[in-house]
Order: structure tokens, then sequence, then C-alpha cells
């Protein structure tokens, strides 16, 4: 008998990691850590979970003057993964942390689906005129709405209800919604963009053209300018102060929600 074709060899795995950076908050809903063997694993482990887009690795040992593709990958020591949703926001200076992508865009499957907001980080195509971590102020007084689960069961769902409320809205020009407490609060023509962090995403009453015609594409996400992991608190703090701030406008006309905060956006970090 003929002799047997030689055996395939293992195609190699790409690498579009961040090294020393992470998707903050660190679990979506429903997961927690697991071990795996290497960076690589986690991102077939995030791959193979409804709803995850990224993931974050901790490596065992991390070697940081290495200069290899592995460096950080956690090849050979194994390591403790997390996952993602689309709405985490990536995190630079989280010492001995491998982040990235569920797939990388050069093999993406379904690529069709998905938007680039930043070097590795993906958006749902509908999004892609949108934004992740911004808010907008002042925001209009009487207008913060929600979205439970009980009403529209997925978050995705919930943002484009959001958009479609403020498109409703003759006084709306933007909307913007956090995605964990499901608060949407709408905003007049001319409010002023502020970085806010996590759980946000936010954008214009309708969607025009392409992410790559869209003003929000890039400069509007935060892996344009690499959030530093100092001001993940403050980030935080931020997100309750808009969404907030925004419900007490509707409940107690709150006086502070009408003006443009210029002293909180000046110590907030800005795009170039």
């Amino acid at each position: 008998p003929p002799p047997p074709p030689p055996p395939v060899p293992p195609q190699p795995q790409i690498d579009c990691f961040h090294r020393n950076a992470s998707y903050q908050p660190l679990d979506m809903e429903n997961t927690s850590a697991s071990s795996e063997v290497d960076a690589f694993a986690c991102q077939r482990r995030c791959r193979d979970r409804d709803r995850c887009v990224h993931f974050s690795f901790w490596a065992a040992s991390t070697s940081s003057s290495s200069t290899s593709a592995a460096a950080g990958t956690g090849a050979g020591g194994g390591g403790l993964c997390h996952l993602q949703d689309a709405y985490a926001i990536r995190v630079d200076g989280t010492l001995g942390s491998v982040a990235g992508p569920f797939a990388c865009w050069q093999v993406m499957p379904d690529r069709q689906d998905w938007s680039r907001h930043g070097e590795s980080t993906f958006l749902p195509r509908r999004f892609d005129c949108m934004s992740r971590g911004w808010a907008y102020a002042p925001a209009l007084a009487g207008r913060v709405r929600a979205f439970p689960r009980e009403e529209v069961a997925t978050k995705e769902e919930a943002v484009m209800k959001c958009q479609e409320y403020c498109s409703s809205v003759p006084a709306c020009a933007f909307f913007f919604m956090d995605v964990n407490t499901r608060l949407c609060s709408l905003a007049p023509p001319g409010a002023q963009r502020l970085w806010n962090g996590a759980h946000l995403i936010s954008g214009e009453k309708a969607c025009h053209g392409t992410a790559s015609s869209s003003k929000f594409f890039l400069l509007g996400d935060v892996e344009a300018f690499a959030l530093p992991a100092w001001s993940v608190g403050l980030a935080i703090l931020g997100t309750a102060l808009a969404t907030g701030c925004a419900a007490m406008a509707t409940l107690h006309r709150f006086a502070w929600c009408g003006r443009p905060p210029s002293r909180l956006a000046s110590t907030l970090p800005s795009p170039p």
C-alpha cells in the first residue's frame, strides 16, 4: 500500500495580544476566573463563550525582559483567565497581564458582523458609530429611562432601544447608557462629551455611514489613547456621577447637571 501522507503541520498561532494590559471590569456577568495553559487557551475559552468579546490573562510566571513572541502568554506555566464582554475598557499598565479579543482580525469568523474600535477591540457592527466610555453633559432633565432585563433581554438590544428613544425625542441629539444599570440618558445639541470609563456606551440619535467615516471611530474610543491604570477609579467615579446626576436632574432638577462640567472635564483624560 502507498505510504500515508505526511501530517499537516499546525498553523502558527496569530498573536494580536497587548502585554501589560487588561480589560475592566475584570469578569463579565456569570463568569469567574479559570486556569488555562496560556493566553491562546484563554482566547479560545472566550471564543467558545456566549457574549465574550475580550479576555485578560495573568501568567503564573512572566519574564518582563523577554522579547519573544510568547512573552507574557504563560507558555508552559499556565495562569488565570478572565472573560469580558463588548463593553469592557482596555486598561494599559496592569503589569503581568495579557489582553486581547476573542479572535484576531486576520482570522476572525463572521468579520462582517463586527467593527474595529481601536487596535484589538471589537463591537457589534450596528454599534460602529458609537463609543464606549463616554457620557454627555448637560443631560436632558426628566428624560432618564430604564430598559430592564424583564423588558429587553440583552444589553445590545437595550442600547439600540436607548438610541431609538433618543430619536423619538425632538430635543435629543445624543444618548448614553450605563449597560449595567440599563439607565438611558439623553443630551441636547451642543452637549459636551465627558470621559467616564467602563459600562458606558454613547452616540448620536442616528448613525450615518460606517465606522470608518464616523467621527467616533478610533479617536472616540479609549484604545486610541491608552487609558492608564491609575484612572480606573476615577473612571468608575465619573460613571456614577454621569448617570446619577442625570437621574437627580430628573427627580430634583439638580442645578449642577444643567451646567457644562468644565472643572470635572479638566481632570479626566482626553484623546489627542
